[in-house]
């Protein structure tokens, strides 16, 4: 029997063989170590180099479906990320006050949190914390979804998408989209920003929606109730300002923006506001592992 454990290390033996099979086209990202990072007379044969904690592996099928799809349905492009807007601001409050009500509870009363399995820590990988074959369609449906919502608003609105593709960040599997010029787009006029970065959160709960009308009128099972699941926790994650990388920080820096032009000017509220999220993010998943 292949215990989660095995299943796991084989996905990843597999991914890194793939990696290495086709090194030309991986891309890794990571931390640059510096001078002073190291101490020891060799320390300067590591300045300069990269400890990757993001492999990104470029699709031109992908590309192809993306980019194809968003050029032909332009104009309902604009129509989504302007809808998406109003429906994502209703479930940012709705996922954050799930959020902050969770670390409140757990700092409030922590054995009894911890005593309460509807809040234990699971990892959400297939095979791992999810079933094999209906965790992993659920789970790279979400992803993608994700991503194409992103790539239709943005090419709606003159982006170019440079390159498509799928990633792991440390462990977790990832899909990306890039685009030309990525800097220029956070000169573009606000509105258009925000409907393009909040796109993504919509598509997944859009998903979600639609799967709950199927499991409610036509057929329900566990690969549909996975993919609920899965749609809306990315969709709470991403909404709300974790690490300063969702789509909730990105949503916050071009919301304000329009009133504090320079990045420079901006750069410690946005420090800030990354902090308070990430710590209501990570206390009640500490608490849970510490107790």
């Amino acid at each position: 029997m292949i215990t989660p454990f095995i299943f796991t290390v084989v996905f990843y033996l597999v991914l890194l063989g793939l990696a290495f099979k086709n090194r030309a086209n991986v891309r890794l990202e990571g931390f640059e170590i510096e001078e002073g990072d190291f101490i020891g007379k060799r320390k300067s044969q590591w300045v300069g180099k990269k400890i990757p904690f993001l492999f990104m592996f470029p699709s031109k099928k992908m590309y192809g479906i993306i980019t194809g799809f968003s050029k032909k349905f332009t104009k309902l492009g604009r129509l989504v990320g302007a809808v998406g807007v109003f429906v994502m601001i209703l479930f940012a409050i709705w996922g954050s006050y799930l959020l902050i009500s969770l670390a409140i509870n757990s700092l409030s009363a922590p054995k009894e949190f911890v005593a309460n399995p509807d809040n234990r820590v699971v990892v959400f990988l297939p095979g791992f914390g999810l079933p094999l074959i209906s965790g992993s369609i659920a789970l790279i449906s979400a992803l993608f979804v994700h991503e194409m919502f992103h790539a239709w608003v943005g090419i709606s609105y003159g982006y170019k998408v440079k390159q498509t593709g799928v990633g792991i960040l440390l462990i977790f599997p990832l899909a990306y989209v890039e685009f030309d010029q990525e800097k220029e787009m956070f000169k573009s006029p606000p509105p258009h920003y925000i409907k393009f970065i909040l796109a993504g959160v919509f598509g997944n709960v859009l998903l979600a929606a639609v799967l709950l009308l199927v499991g409610m009128f036509l057929v329900s099972g566990e690969l549909i109730r996975l993919g609920i699941t899965l749609n809306l926790i990315l969709a709470i994650i991403n909404s709300f300002p974790i690490f300063g990388i969702t789509d909730g920080m990105h949503a916050i820096n071009g919301l304000i923006s329009k009133f504090i032009p320079t990045f420079e000017k901006r750069q410690g509220l946005l420090g800030y506001v990354a902090f308070f999220g990430t710590m209501v993010f990570l206390v009640p998943i500490m608490i849970s592992l510490l107790l």
